[in-house]
């Protein structure tokens, strides 16, 4: 019985960079050569000794192959408008190591010896294929600097993953040569292989084509006479001549590319009376002059099929002809055109219509509504980061490899302070930086070959559309390169955009880019369509030299007293009863006010809830005036003004209590609107009961209705006569203290309604905003101070609550109230602490007389 001839392979890998020190090799080795045709005496190792570095099965094999794929390189920076570098060289070179490989004498001797060593020379093969491949594929090819920098660490990182996925194929490649070939005990898959190998070497790489080819029929295989050696990479062009013995024959005459186009040429065609051995060559000639010579494989039946060229974006424009050569005779000459496909249509960022077939998307929290193709899957899960929320995503497959995408971009410098080209260009930067900035360390891939195909701005129904289209390619963390398409557009709406995104591979751009605009033109953002249904006659318009207007109830009471607290000024309090400030509307503006910006809009509403809750919890008697509990949330969002300008709001209920131990079951809702570093607030504060029976027209009418008209010269400061309490404000710690209502009560009610009464205020706002912000400011800095303030003037508010209970009414009750009250005063604050000094000198120097002569 002949013994069962097997053979395995082992391949190991060394990788080799080119820097500015010499290759180190990762394994002590054997000596080596470098590809050849083997023959046994090659084979010097000991039958049954594995190499050291060997882990593979060790089983009673008839011969052992030791091989190994190594790859060099070298790049450099080139000059561009963006950092870039070229491959300069490349070698990839695949070894043989004769002291780790060997073959039992009895095979070597056998009658199929030529038939094994065949079969081995072919994993020697495999890997010359792959180490020609790496050199064609990467050779002279350009990409961006990772990161922007050209750092040569990450390149040759990155060039050792690219170098990594041919070292795959290797291995898979002489797995599955081995498992198809039974480890050379199937023939008539061994000629098949022997087929394919061919064909890939002289095609300088591995090709779906050649791994496609099978041999026409099955025979037994002939033990092969002693190979020719294989031309290490290059065949010789043949002496030609005239004499024509064939045709060749192009899939196509003329092709057309783009970067979301590729084509490729192959030809065809037969040799008649082929012989096995006799090189057929194919000679290209490109529209520059140049010339490329590529072998190809021809089957027993004399046919052959080659691909010449895979064309895309970047290849030569013009007429390319195509000679082919078998042995000296010469096949005729073929030819064609090569043109670029414009890359986009204008109809690609245009806004047409909805299409009704689509199903639709309503997003009840973002108001909005949107068609999308009835078989895409919908990925609706929210997703946050800084400014920008993502709302919705539409893919056609579950991978979404391409989808459609929704979202908001919240208060950049783009949104509110650019517009045309301008912004335009600004978006465009953006994106560019965006992808320049993606690493493949803290994102998974790197981002290059940035370029802009397509920008234009788009006007419909009053708003502007800012498109941009782009081609762009990544890189992930295990080499696989990919070409990718970005389309987006952004509709700025007040202080936020929409933008809608289509991202897909460049396979993929053709199937789905139509749909890209389709879905945009069915969007529906509903505060948009609405249109305002409250009666506006019964209100009025307030129009303020403090730069704002808004609508207010037409019956209601204005109280236009301003009233400072640090950078919080309160402009304009609208009241349903005179004088009674338990419901109001107040308009109200924090300066240079920067804690709420660069916050999107569930974070600015989010932490106006938060705020709003602290002040209740920390809210104290001496700061504030009252104490709070109970803070409860009722609702919270944001909505638009007529004007188009955002607001963000909260709605709640709290407990108060104030020093004279009242308690008040509050409401209140606060409004703001973001104006460049200011911030408008426009409030509400009445009765919990109240606030349920409000009529709901007085509300939004006052909000939708608020507009920032202009900056005024004296905006950061009141007039003078109209300033507030401000030393009572601070020592009671609200506007809304009994103590500073009462103030306010007395100089409206009373003293503003008489001649006289309004010129002592003239004179008294002249004297007493000479020193108040001062004591105020100082009360606020100072705990103990503002406690004896507070002792100090106590007596004189007390004194003056003599008024709410006499009438006023005329010049002279006025003048006569007013001197009893100044009389009353002087005699608390002057006349009384001087007698009692006087009295107590005289007692004092009457005791000391007496002591004196006792």
């Amino acid at each position: 019985m002949d013994k069962k001839i097997t053979s395995l392979f082992f391949v190991f890998i060394l990788l080799s960079l080119i820097t500015l020190s010499p290759p180190v090799e990762i394994f002590a080795q054997s000596p080596k050569i470098p590809y050849k045709q083997l023959g046994w005496s090659n084979f010097q190792g000991t039958p049954g000794v594995w190499p050291e570095n060997y882990k593979g099965e060790k089983s009673d094999f008839s011969a052992f192959t030791w091989t190994n794929l190594s790859g060099n390189w070298k790049f450099k920076k080139i000059d561009s408008g963006s950092c870039r570098y070229e491959i300069t060289q490349v070698d990839g070179t695949a070894s043989f190591y004769p002291t780790d490989s060997w073959v039992k004498e009895d095979a070597k001797n056998s009658k199929n010896n030529q038939y094994l060593l065949n079969h081995e020379q072919r994993h020697l093969d495999i890997t010359e294929i792959q180490a020609r491949g790496f050199e064609h594929d990467l050779l002279g090819k350009t990409f961006s600097c990772p990161d922007g920098v050209f750092d040569s660490e990450k390149i040759n990182k990155i060039t050792v993953q690219i170098f990594q996925t041919y070292v795959d194929g290797m291995t898979d490649m002489n797995a599955l040569y081995d498992d198809e070939t039974g480890h050379s005990t199937n023939k008539n898959k061994q000629e098949d292989w022997n087929l394919k190998i061919d064909c890939m070497l002289q095609n300088n790489g591995p090709t779906n084509y050649c791994l496609s080819l099978t041999s026409d029929e099955e025979q037994e295989i002939q033990v092969p006479q002693p190979i020719e050696p294989i031309p290490p990479k290059a065949e010789p062009i043949p002496a030609p001549s005239e004499k024509i013995t064939g045709n060749l024959v192009l899939n196509d005459n003329s092709f057309t590319v783009s970067r979301t186009h590729t084509s490729q040429v192959t030809v065809s065609g037969e040799v008649e009376s082929y012989e096995r051995g006799t090189p057929f060559v194919l000679t290209i000639t490109y529209p520059d002059g140049t010339q490329k010579t590529q072998g190809t494989v021809v089957t027993r039946n004399g046919d052959f099929q080659s691909i010449l060229l895979t064309l895309d974006h970047n290849s030569q424009q013009g007429t390319y002809s195509v000679k082919g050569y078998y042995g000296n005779e010469r096949f005729n000459s073929v030819s064609f055109t090569v043109t670029t496909k414009p890359p986009l249509s204008q109809s690609t960022v245009q806004l047409p219509k909805s299409l009704q077939s689509f199903q639709t998307f309503t997003s009840d929290e973002y108001e909005f509504s949107i068609d999308y193709p009835n078989n895409w899957f919908v990925n609706d899960q929210i997703y946050h980061d800084e400014n920008w929320v993502g709302i919705v995503s539409f893919s056609p497959t579950l991978e979404g490899d391409a989808f459609f995408g929704v979202s908001i971009i919240d208060d950049t410098y783009r949104i509110t302070g650019l517009s045309g080209n301008q912004y335009l260009n600004d978006l465009i930067q953006e994106e560019k930086q965006s992808c320049a900035s993606l690493s493949i360390q803290e994102d998974g891939l790197s981002c290059s070959d940035f370029e802009l195909i397509q920008s234009d701005i788009l006007t419909e129904d009053g708003l502007s559309a800012y498109a941009i289209a782009f081609y762009y390619s990544t890189l992930d963390s295990v080499g696989v390169m990919e070409d990718r398409i970005y389309l987006e557009t952004e509709i700025p709406i007040n202080n936020q955009a929409w933008q809608f995104v289509y991202d897909s591979s460049l396979e993929e751009w053709d199937l789905y880019s139509e749909l890209y605009a389709e879905m945009i033109g069915s969007m529906n953002i509903f505060e948009l369509e609405q249109e305002s249904t409250l009666p506006t006659d019964t209100f009025t318009t307030y129009e303020s030299n403090y730069g704002f207007s808004i609508n207010y109830p037409s019956d209601w009471y204005v109280d236009d007293e301003v009233i400072q607290d640090e950078n919080y000024f309160t402009y304009v309090w609208f009241t349903p009863e005179f004088n009674n400030y338990d419901t109001q509307i107040s308009v109200s503006k924090y300066e240079n006010d920067l804690d709420y910006r660069g916050l999107n809009t569930k974070q600015y509403i989010d932490k106006l809830d938060d705020d709003y809750q602290s002040k209740c919890n920390e809210a104290t008697l001496d700061t504030d005036g009252y104490t709070c509990k109970n803070f409860s949330l009722l609702d919270k969002g944001s909505t638009i003004t007529n004007k188009g300008q955002t607001m963000y709001y909260i709605v709640y209920f709290q407990d108060e209590t104030y020093s004279d131990g009242s308690t008040f079951n509050a409401a209140s809702a606060r409004y703001e609107i973001l104006d460049n570093a200011d911030t408008w607030e426009i409030g509400l504060f009445t009765a919990k009961d109240d606030l349920l029976n409000m009529p709901q027209e007085i509300l939004e009418n006052a909000i939708t209705s608020f507009s920032v008209t202009k900056k005024p010269s004296t905006m950061s400061q009141p007039k003078s006569d109209k300033g507030g309490c401000l030393i009572a404000t601070a020592t009671y710690g609200s506007e809304l203290a009994p103590q500073v209502q009462q103030l306010r009560e007395l100089r409206d009610n009373s003293l503003l309604q008489t001649e006289s009464g309004i010129s002592f205020m003239e004179t008294f706002n002249d004297f007493y905003y000479s020193f108040s912000p001062i004591i105020a400011d100082y009360e606020r800095e100072n705990p103990l101070f503002k406690e004896m303030v507070k002792i100090t003037i106590t007596p004189m508010i007390s004194s003056l609550s003599i008024l709410n209970y006499v009438d006023m009414d005329s010049e002279i009750e006025v003048l006569g109230y007013g001197i009893s009250l100044i009389l009353l005063n002087v005699g608390m604050y002057f006349v009384t602490p001087a007698i009692v000094i006087v009295m107590f000198r005289k007692f004092f120097f009457n005791k000391l007389s007496t002591d004196e002569h006792g």
